[in-house]
């Protein structure tokens, strides 16, 4: 009984957040389908510190961490890594005002 009950306060504590916190995971998982992975695991991790840890305050930067925290998981456990670099690097679009590009700015497998 006690588990129907802190899942009840616990949506109703991260309802508030969950159009942003689910659009925040699409971004940094690139594609709406892993984005709802990501959200789902998220909320799962959330929901468990919860469950541990109740009067913890679910504020936003908490659950915003959390789901990087989880992204990072899933690119540890996929072998990706991010080498710090614009956008336009990791996305090979020609800089603009004789910039160059450098190789190291991509992702790698």
């Amino acid at each position: 009984m006690t588990t129907v009950l802190s899942y009840t306060a616990f949506e109703q504590l991260t309802s508030f957040h969950e159009p942003g916190l689910r659009n925040y995971c699409w971004k940094l998982a690139g594609s709406e389908w892993d984005g709802d992975d990501l959200y789902q695991e998220t909320m799962i991790k959330a929901f468990r510190r919860f469950q541990r840890w109740p009067e913890r305050e679910l504020s936003k930067p908490y659950l915003y961490r959390i789901a990087a925290n989880a992204w990072f998981d899933v690119c540890r456990r996929r072998k990706i890594a991010l080498v710090h670099g614009s956008i336009a690097d990791q996305m090979n679009f020609p800089m603009q005002s004789g910039a160059g590009t450098t190789s190291e700015n991509r992702w790698r497998r």
